[in-house]
């Protein structure tokens, strides 16, 4: 899986730059996600089929530069990977034209838009398996950069302020390191009105467009206003020189500091009144967020698998294959997606499949029928939406025990407990305590029984129908550890003065879903909550 990115085409559409560099061709580096096809018998740290993500910013862990621990701009390859060349000097694609071989070099060290490739071990980062493939490549590259310049490079403290100029993919990932990191205020620029609902979804608190600025203010000076005495920190994620200078200039005096993340067409230059640096504002840059690749992205994936920021998901806007690739940029152009996953068909796409289903952590849905019905009524539906949560997840719809009602006059059915008294129940309305004792206990023994099978407690789900979600909920909040959620459909909570919830099971998610016209719960009951 790889993606498209803005610095891709600026290199290729705004840059020129296949007028010294025409032998690249469309093997390019965007952000990648891959598995390891061979490695070298001098490796002892990759192995096949190892998850990686190949890096345009290596990590030698040997040259002057990873040595400092100042930067994570690695220098061994830069006498030639801007030419592109592998360390070696050579390299390893080639097309056949009128019978002779030529050479096709390699763009920033990685060249993605392949199907295979080559890098160096120190150009890899070798993240954790349990990582779906085709949301952590953007980790390789935009979204890692926005959030490293928030934590890495200029370390943003809680409580402070902010503007983010460009609401891209890259500084939408500027505006999530920022809430992560406990900003007061986040205040988006962008050009485009559609990206005020993103920027807010991100965390952004303010949204600022150019083209809707007065007549004879400026940018930088509304910027400014919008907090009242200038910000601590701005993030210019564009490219645009003027823009640049109005990131430093709507900084506090003393200590505002200014990142220039966008990269600029060749030849143009920044300026600014000296003043400005007099009076103790800061102006400063990064390249992927300063991100050390081989050290963090790793502390990165492990974040986002613990739902923690960085937030991948949201970056996706569309999948599309190989083939379609110029659409996605296209889209990107016109603001219409953040990211497009470009898939690639490849011959090892089922071992993948099989890789990831093997190392899928498994989970359950246990789900209650109710009164006087069967598992059969519930089980194609619960497989289904078992289905949804993976495919190591199974169906579990255990049989409730025949028992005479007293409400139907000793009538024998499947209940998971007695029902005493005429619907529809009230809050006064007497239950059925040792029958109900006796079904958690059950519902208990089966979720003993998944855990000893190898599921987690956090990934399995108690739920159920009427009498059944009743029994569910009890099940879930007096268990002794915390379940991944409850569902309670058209129940209720019985008896609670003879059950309470144990301290471990209170923290465990619940829905709870009551149809219009429910004859068994009361009004009163429903809305007594």
């Amino acid at each position: 899986f790889t993606s498209d990115c803005l610095l891709f085409s600026t290199y290729f559409f705004e840059f020129h730059y296949l007028q010294h560099f025409f032998f690249f061709f469309l093997m390019i580096r965007r952000p990648p996600r891959s598995t390891l096809s061979s490695s070298s018998a001098a490796s002892d740290v990759y192995k096949r089929q190892d998850y990686v993500i190949p890096l345009y910013i290596p990590e030698c862990r040997q040259c002057e530069n990873c040595l400092s621990g100042k930067t994570n701009l690695c220098s061994k390859v830069d006498e030639t990977q801007y030419l592109g060349y592998l360390p070696d000097g050579t390299t390893r694609f080639s097309i056949i034209k009128d019978e002779k071989k030529i050479d096709i070099l390699t763009f920033m060290g990685c060249s993605t838009f392949a199907e295979y490739t080559v890098l160096p071990d120190f150009a890899l980062a070798k993240v954790s398996k349990e990582a779906p493939l085709e949301k952590v490549c953007l980790l390789g590259c935009g979204i890692t950069t926005g959030y490293g310049a928030v934590h890495n490079t200029l370390k943003v403290e809680p409580n402070t302020t902010a503007a983010v100029f460009g609401l891209g993919g890259v500084g939408l990932s500027v505006v999530m390191g920022l809430k992560e990191a406990g900003c007061k205020t986040i205040i988006g620029v962008d050009m485009n009105p559609a990206k005020e609902a993103i920027g807010r979804k991100f965390g952004m608190t303010h949204f600022v467009n150019p083209k809707d600025i007065k007549e004879g203010d400026t940018l930088e000076g509304t910027v400014w206003q919008t907090n009242g005495n200038g910000l601590d920190y701005t993030f210019e994620c564009i490219g645009n020189v003027k823009v640049m200078r109005s990131a430093l200039e709507c900084l506090h005096e003393g200590w505002g500091k200014a990142c220039i993340i966008g990269v600029a067409p060749p030849g143009q230059e920044i300026t600014a009144k000296p003043f400005q640096l007099v009076v103790g504002k800061t102006w400063t840059g990064c390249a992927f967020g300063g991100c050390k690749g081989r050290t963090q992205l790793p502390e990165y994936v492990d974040k986002y698998l613990n739902n923690e920021a960085p937030f991948v998901d949201e970056f996706v806007t569309i999948t599309l294959p190989y083939g379609d690739v110029n659409e996605a940029f296209h889209l990107m152009h016109e603001g219409k997606t953040l990211r497009s996953i470009i898939t690639f068909p490849h011959e090892g796409d089922a071992e993948v499949a099989a890789h990831r289903n093997k190392h899928r952590q498994k989970s359950a849905l246990v789900f209650l029928h109710g009164l006087d019905d069967k598992p059969d009524s519930w089980q194609e539906s619960i497989e289904w939406l078992a289905g949804k949560i993976g495919p190591n997840s199974q169906a579990v719809c255990p049989a409730a025990p025949v028992m005479a009602i007293t409400k139907n006059k000793g009538e024998k059915m499947t209940a998971w407990c007695d029902v005493l008294e005429a619907w529809p129940l009230t809050l006064k309305s007497k239950d059925d305590s040792e029958g109900l004792k006796a079904s958690v206990a059950l519902v208990h023994a089966q979720i003993d029984k998944l855990i000893a099978d190898g599921v987690p407690a956090e990934r399995i789900i108690v739920g159920g129908f009427s009498q059944g979600a009743a029994t569910a909920t009890l099940a879930t909040y007096t268990y002794n550890k915390r379940l991944g959620g409850c569902l309670n459909l058209s129940g209720w909570l019985p008896d609670r003065e003879t059950f309470a919830a144990s301290a471990e099971s209170k923290s465990t998610p619940l829905f709870w879903g009551h149809g219009k016209s429910d004859n068994v719960v009361s009004v009163e009951m429903q809305a007594a909550g």
